[in-house]
């Protein structure tokens, strides 16, 4: 395929969108202050030729790939160069687009670069053949940089990715990111690359010294408050991360890791076991031997684990399968089997498979399965876990039983109906903590506002009237619309904090009734007592962790704070003011 593209085709324009490729490097070259005449293009296709900074001082003399590798390998390239650009074919025999990328780092200057664009991440790094992360520190590089691009960017049929090599520094990390279409992303991406490539930037940026700010301000175009928040918002490959590229495992097998830590899960509570530990893994080429408290993994494909021994006339053949006998004395197999058909152990399953990416079938390893690590509660509360889950399954049969009844009988079906109107009744009296716990999972909105503390500063651990301050204008804001709840303890993404970092006998406040107290004596100065009057307090243990709720219902008089005026709008709280204050409140209290 590739040998026919690049004897009889020119890759057009349009087919490579390489606008998005073009807008990325002029950042980086203009950043590192590199100029078109320093830049090499080992390339066979027209990739870069339309754009005005790259369209001079291409090696296009010799376009056929063929005669290009000639030319590298020969070293028919007599000058050095800031920044190599190589794009050569993946697949096509006796052409490893990684070992001439290793041939041209020779025609790099000592403070170069090499952007060359390779196969998805596993495909390039993780291949047993070939050692390309050893090859390009044994020539004195490192892996500057990795970036996954979009599809639409694809050359081939495989997933790409841009890679950066740069002569070895201090810094240990590699950058990655993926490649997105949007204007301000190229410039975040030419920051972390410039802060592993160049030490001086780097050590300004992390000291957050004046000629840092500057220099992230004049690549990004952001505020110090700008950049304050990139630096809030959680690791993601927008903004890019850093890590070692020897335990990096891939672009998916990063974003699976971090779902599966984000998972909301009484798993983690427990104790972590590699399964190699707590139970035998086996494979096979004909058939296993049916064996007592064991389970079975598939290999390939949908991730779901049976309890039912596959055979040679199975949709899916034995070979395809890793048994798993459990020790009875330490793990349930029934307990081990709920634990992968979860949405924890599925994700646990994923993203193994992930780090096979690049193959044509992806296909777990027999080392993948025994390193598992598996949450493993003692075997009383195993053995509490699989009765609820029966439970659970004779409940589905009950309904599935209703439903089958009621798809022809809907009205007659008398034993059938009184059976469902007892499970309605009885399934929606939630508990007070779970009713609770259910509106603050819908997140903040124009009647509900979470706040973490009501007095404390966490960061500096001490308090703070602003704290204080936002906490009053919420109640009074909620009174001046049409009400709602203030959850004291729970922070801005629904996370269950609790109020204990200002409640108990070393804090703030030494119990809960002394802290609605105080909390009540503030509002009664800040917003006066008819207004207090709207509000009702009432503490809900949810997980092990109080919260506070106050409710504001709905006022019938204005509410200031002091001299303020607070209205809430969405789920943030507004100061009026002028003839805004006057309009709205000849309309909401005429």
């Amino acid at each position: 395929m590739y040998s026919k593209i690049y004897k009889k085709e020119k890759w057009k324009q349009e087919e490579i969108t390489s606008f998005l490729f073009h807008s990325l490097l002029t950042e980086i070259v203009k950043d590192l202050q590199f100029k078109s005449k320093d830049m090499l293009h080992l390339n066979g296709s027209q990739f870069l030729e339309d754009s005005p900074i790259f369209k001079k001082n291409f090696f296009k003399k010799k376009s056929h790939i063929e005669e290009i590798k000639y030319n590298i390998e020969k070293h028919k390239v007599k000058k050095k160069y800031k920044m190599i650009f190589g794009h050569f074919p993946w697949g096509m025999r006796g052409y490893d687009p990684r070992k001439l990328s290793i041939s041209s780092l020779k025609f790099i200057d000592s403070d170069g670069i090499g952007l060359f664009l390779m196969p998805e991440f596993n495909l390039t790094f993780r291949d047993r053949r070939f050692n390309y992360i050893q090859a390009i520190r044994d020539n004195g590089f490192k892996v500057l940089a990795v970036l996954k691009m979009p599809e639409k960017l694809n050359l081939s049929a495989m997933q790409t990715s841009l890679i950066f090599l740069s002569r070895e520094n201090t810094v240990q990390e590699t950058y990655f990111a993926k490649y997105q279409e949007t204007s301000l992303q190229p410039k975040l991406i030419s920051l972390g690359i410039q802060s592993i490539y160049d030490i001086k930037v780097r050590k300004m940026i992390d000291h957050h010294e004046p000629e840092g700010a500057k220099i992230t301000k004049a690549i990004c175009g952001l505020s110090p408050k700008d950049i304050d928040e990139l630096i809030k918002r959680d690791a993601n490959f927008y903004d890019g991360i850093e890590d070692n590229i020897d335990v990096f495992q891939g672009f998916e097998y990063w974003e699976l890791d971090k779902e599966i830590k984000n998972l909301d899960t009484e798993y983690g509570g427990y104790k972590f076991i590699k399964l190699d530990e707590i139970a035998r893994v086996k494979q096979t080429r004909e058939e296993f031997k049916e064996i007592a408290n064991s389970i079975y993994i598939p290999a390939i494909g949908r991730t779901e684990v049976l309890k039912k021994m596959p055979t040679l006339s199975s949709k899916k053949k034995p070979q395809n399968f890793f048994q798993i006998e459990c020790n009875s004395e330490i793990v349930k197999s029934r307990y081990l089997y709920i634990f992968f058909n979860s949405e924890l152990g599925q994700k646990t399953l994923e993203r193994e498979l992930s780090k096979y990416s690049g193959s044509t079938i992806r296909r777990l390893r027999l080392s993948d399965i025994k390193n598992l690590y598996i949450p493993l509660p003692n075997i009383g509360i195993q053995i509490e876990i699989i009765e609820n889950i029966n439970k659970l399954r004779k409940i589905k049969e009950v309904f599935s039983k209703i439903e089958k009844s009621l798809s022809i009988k809907p009205i007659s079906s008398s034993a059938q109906l009184a059976k469902l109107d007892q499970i309605y009744h009885s399934s929606i009296k939630l508990s007070e903590p779970e009713l609770v716990f259910n509106e603050i999972k819908k997140g903040e909105s124009t009647n509900r506002e979470f706040k973490q503390t009501f007095a404390l500063d966490v960061k500096l651990k001490k308090r703070g009237d602003h704290i204080v301050q936002e906490c009053v204008k919420t109640v009074a804001g909620f009174m001046n619309k049409s009400g709602g709840t203030l959850f004291i303890g729970v922070a801005d993404n629904s996370e269950i904090t609790g109020i204990e970092v200002e409640v108990g006998k070393t804090k703030l406040h030494k119990s809960v009734d002394k802290y609605m107290n105080t909390i009540k004596d503030i509002l009664k100065k800040r917003i006066g007592s008819a207004s207090l009057s709207n509000c009702d307090f009432n503490p809900v243990k949810i997980r092990g962790k109080t919260i506070l709720k106050i409710e504001c219902s709905q006022s019938d008089h204005e509410v200031f704070v002091e001299k303020d005026f607070y209205v809430r709008m969405g789920p943030s709280t507004n100061k009026l003011e002028g003839r805004e204050l006057a309009t709205f409140i000849k309309d909401r209290f005429n």
